[in-house]
């Protein structure tokens, strides 16, 4: 064996010869072959780390661990449930503000002599996975069972234990399903964790109908039930979130289903559903459902207070959402989420801009959504630029405006690019710079011959204009007779103002 502690393959060669002796050399090799290896091993632990730090965590946990077993040196005792839990106060003092407040800030469990203290309303198998993470900093969530779980973050939140908390938390994010999201929530809104709580309602939401008709949302607490209801993300048939409260009322006869009969949205119902499966209930006052009976006759459709599922960060007016273009001309192009592969004969959706009674180009969502943003690619292949509105609606039939971009100022200007190419004028543009003031016998004005000709003005683009404002010569005492027609090609036009039976001035 070399000084550094590597084997020298001579030395270490073992006999070939087959007698007694050799035998004996044969094993003494192996011995010293052990033994070599293990003072290489404990050479090699020992040697400092390259960078000067020294750690040994992973150590120190599993010695701390191991006084759990021992309870030659433990100084308290924890009764949880009946079960005594030997413990160290300066570690549990260490490892959390409760626990040093109770054990060395003054309290009846501080005073000398003090050797056992009990723990109520606290899980003795919670507690037994608290104590071991509290000693070794390490807990397996995955082994864990579901309820017990819970009863650890519980634990964790009375205690203080805060990345004990959060990585629960975390952990119950990845592991939701539709048995366990309502407890969990409950627990959540319990507690406070509003990253959790935030996690559980969107998984409710996506999930409102099977929320709804699982025996867990019965084990819903009476806030945890209205604040839940109360969303507009949280998009199901009324009639099933009526019938949902009944039999939560039905499971908590000790409680008052009232508060949260308050989040349905009678109105949303029919009228059928109203007299035939709500009134029957005695849930709702009969007053209240003439009300809603009364909005539901009365009121327009977007003036009721629809739910809608919310999808953060996604594109909803797609294919694969179940949208699709109704009106319009070529509508396979506009959903197709290509926004780079389009020229002047494909890739693009559009609609008449007269002739087709204002439809537009018409998108059906494949269900009702919130939407906060809406972008849109207009055609930009060429110098022509646009004015357009955007309108809502849940029926197809009454729509509510959304967006308006429409102008509310003159658009027949020299600055919004419109230009006269038919009167006569000293200055061709007069009748469109603006000035409404500076005009006389000679300048300021644009005329046309009367019998013939016309006076036409050229929007820049198509408008949909909501007035006219027109000032007649007005330097003498003559008036006049005239009437307006508007086009989109010059060829086929529509008379929108007629005052040739009347003297105007």
């Amino acid at each position: 064996m070399s000084g550094n502690g590597a084997f020298t393959p001579a030395v270490l060669e073992p006999a070939t010869s087959s007698s007694a002796g050799a035998e004996a050399n044969s094993d003494e090799w192996h011995v010293f072959r052990k033994q070599d290896m293990r003072m290489c091993d404990y050479h090699f632990r020992r040697s400092p780390a390259p960078s000067g730090q020294v750690d040994h965590v992973s150590s120190l946990s599993e010695n701390l661990g191991d006084l759990i077993e021992n309870s030659e040196y433990s100084d308290i005792t924890i009764l949880v449930e009946g079960v005594p839990f030997k413990c160290h106060k300066v570690i549990l003092a260490a490892r959390s503000e409760y626990f040093r407040a109770l054990l060395y800030g003054g309290m009846l469990e501080s005073q000398p002599g003090t050797k056992e203290i009990e723990l109520q309303n606290t899980s003795a198998k919670a507690f037994d996975a608290l104590q071991r993470y509290m000693y070794t900093g390490r807990m397996n969530l995955v082994e864990a069972k579901e309820e017990n779980l819970l009863n650890i973050l519980g634990l964790a939140h009375q205690y203080g234990f805060v990345e004990l908390e959060s990585a629960i938390s975390d952990y119950l994010k990845a592991t939701l399903n539709i048995r366990n999201v309502c407890l969990i929530y409950d627990l959540a809104n319990m507690y406070n964790l509003t990253s959790l709580c935030q996690v559980c309602k969107e998984f409710i939401d996506r999930n409102a109908m099977d929320i709804l008709h699982s025996e867990s949302f019965y084990s819903l607490s009476q806030s945890s039930v209205k604040e839940l209801l109360s969303r507009d993300s949280f998009c199901a048939q009324e009639i099933d979130i009526f019938d949902a409260i009944y039999k939560w009322s039905e499971y908590n006869p000790g409680l008052d289903a009232g508060p949260i009969l308050e989040a349905v949205r009678l109105p949303l119902m029919s009228m059928q559903d109203l007299l035939n499966i709500v009134r029957p209930t005695r849930l709702v006052s009969a007053d209240a459902i003439l009300d809603a009976i009364k909005v539901l006759t009365e009121c327009r459709g977007m003036d009721l207070k629809y739910r809608g599922f919310l999808v953060p960060e996604e594109n909803i007016a797609t294919v694969p959402h179940g949208s699709q273009v109704v009106r319009g001309e070529m509508t396979q192009a506009l959903l197709d989420g290509d926004t780079q592969t389009y020229d002047f004969d494909r890739g693009f959706t559009r609609h008449p801009i007269d002739g087709n009674n204002g439809q537009g180009i018409v998108v059906k969502l494949g269900q009702p959504y919130i939407i906060n943003t809406i972008k849109m690619l207009l055609w930009d292949r060429d110098m022509r630029s646009y004015s357009y509105i955007i309108e809502v609606s849940m029926d197809d039939k009454d729509y509510q405006r959304v967006i308006d971009h429409i102008p509310s100022e003159n658009v027949a200007t020299i600055q919004a690019s419109a230009c006269v190419i038919e009167g006569v004028s000293r200055s061709r543009n007069a009748l469109i710079n603006g000035d409404i003031r500076n005009y006389d016998w000679d300048s300021g004005y644009t005329c046309h011959q009367l019998g013939s000709g016309a006076i036409v003005v050229q929007l820049a683009q198509p408008y949909m204009c909501s007035s006219m404002r027109i000032l007649l010569w007005d330097c003498d005492e003559r008036s006049y007779s005239y009437y307006v027609e508007v086009s989109t090609d010059q060829h086929h036009w529509v008379m929108v103002a007629d005052q040739r039976n009347e003297a105007c001035r």
